[in-house]
């Protein structure tokens, strides 16, 4: 299936690229103003920011003109199967290099993760309300959504940094997955394979 490139699809494809561009753009403005060679390293890095966009479709122009978008049709179980191959090697690869990180790394939380943390630990115990927090969670309700999914699981497992760990890990590996089907059919297997290696 093939999603049809109507004006919504261009407009919410427009919209999304303003966003991207303006995150990165704030990311970039957000380097430490107060050094002597602000304006070199914002230079240096809207150049290679620049870069790297070239190069991305500089990379697209030979898969182009080799079509091989066309050989990766629906149609083609070859296609299929490799394609499954190269999805659970992508993931099997991510999950990997997590699970090292995780047990390889010291990890402390610190500032909003340790926030979620303890907010998380007294959602399992029951013991929220009696707590400060309740005020600052009045105050800032975003806060409560992911220390309640981790709070179910601190139920099962009890309250551990490295439960919390693995909880990322799993959401993050499919988010990863997410943005391969979404790429996938809005432009095709191709498309999604880059957005998930990506």
């Amino acid at each position: 299936m093939r999603a049809r490139k109507n004006w919504f699809v261009y407009l919410a494809l427009l919209l999304f690229e303003g966003g991207m561009a303006f995150a990165l753009y704030s990311g970039i403005s957000a380097l430490p103003n107060l050094t002597a060679n602000f304006y070199l390293r914002f230079g240096g890095a809207l150049c290679v920011c620049t870069a790297l966009v070239f190069l991305v479709r500089g990379a697209g122009l030979p898969v182009k003109k080799l079509k091989a978008a066309g050989r990766l049709q629906p149609e083609d179980p070859r296609a299929r199967r490799a394609e499954g191959v190269v999805v659970a090697a992508v993931l099997a690869l991510s999950a990997a290099l997590r699970i090292y990180a995780i047990t390889q790394l010291p990890i402390e939380p610190s500032t909003d993760f340790l926030t979620y943390y303890r907010i998380a630990k007294m959602l399992a115990e029951g013991t929220l309300s009696a707590s400060g927090y309740s005020g600052y969670i009045a105050e800032f309700p975003h806060i409560i959504g992911f220390p309640f999914i981790l709070s179910l699981l601190f139920r099962i497992t009890g309250p551990s940094v490295q439960a919390g760990l693995y909880l990322n890990m799993t959401l993050s590996l499919a988010s990863a997955y997410l943005v391969y089907r979404i790429a996938r059919t809005l432009s095709g297997r191709l498309a999604g394979l880059i957005a998930l290696v990506a």
